[in-house]
């Protein structure tokens, strides 16, 4: 197998070194507030590598995949916990979506590269 450089894909080392360049160069980080009423964090991104949505508020912070996010769902961070966007083979591109049940606004770290 050949990349669009013409380059082995079996190569872990090439590879590896190809994607972290390109991380580096193109890594967004955004501090979002998160209020009780479901909103997207992070925009779908059909180039995105991967990233993170951090929770560093100290209110309990549910996060929906795609969907529109609610405090009844599974996905709930609690505070200082993270939800990788990534990992092994996989990549989530699509929006990310979130609210909180305390009050006020709460705050997220949101990573995308």
């Amino acid at each position: 197998l050949k990349d669009s450089a013409g380059d082995s894909c079996m190569d872990a080392t090439n590879n590896a070194a190809r994607v972290a360049a390109t991380a580096k160069s193109s890594v967004t980080e955004t501090l979002y507030s998160a209020t009780t009423s479901d909103s997207e964090a992070i925009a779908a991104n059909s180039a995105r590598f991967g990233g993170w949505v951090k929770n560093i508020s100290d209110t309990p912070i549910f996060v929906s995949l795609g969907n529109t996010a609610a405090t009844n769902k599974p996905n709930k961070l609690e505070p200082g916990e993270a939800l990788n966007l990534s990992g092994g083979t996989w990549r989530y591109t699509g929006s990310v979506r979130v609210i909180h049940g305390g009050t006020g606004s709460k705050t997220l770290e949101c990573v995308e590269f």
